[in-house]
């Protein structure tokens, strides 16, 4: 897999499609690193690294069809990870969100919701969250 940037060991990694989800990607990141990924089910190959790594699903694709958003995810996948990562309210993003998004802004702040409450964090194993 071609990498795009520079990043090789990232703390946090979102796969935005199963696509790209990889052995080679994966082993980079970070012990107890998180990886959030945009799907409905967890893939057969993450099932090695749930003893390394806190792993997170949300299906953005399904989230933004349903509400009109079509195949654009980005809202959605800020949602997910900001809940996970536990450094934003739910408020605040919602203020930035009207901020800097005028194209279908309700729409976008219900993306955004919807992913914040339906994500779904899989600790790893030994490890208990909140």
């Amino acid at each position: 897999m071609k990498l795009r940037c520079g990043i090789r060991n990232p703390h946090h990694l979102i796969i935005m499609s199963l696509d790209l989800i990889s052995p080679e990607l994966l082993s980079g990141v970070k012990e107890r690193g998180l990886v959030l990924l945009n799907a409905d089910s967890l893939p057969e190959l993450l099932e090695d690294y749930k003893e390394s790594l806190t792993l997170a699903l949300i299906d953005a694709q399904q989230i933004s069809e349903q509400i009109g958003l079509g195949r654009v995810i980005n809202t959605a996948i800020l949602g997910a990870y900001c809940k996970i990562n536990g450094d934003l309210e739910l408020g605040f993003l919602e203020e930035a969100v009207k901020e800097t998004i005028s194209y279908k802004l309700e729409e976008n702040l219900r993306a955004l919701r919807l992913a914040y409450e339906r994500v779904r964090l899989y600790p790893r194993k030994g490890r208990v969250c909140a």
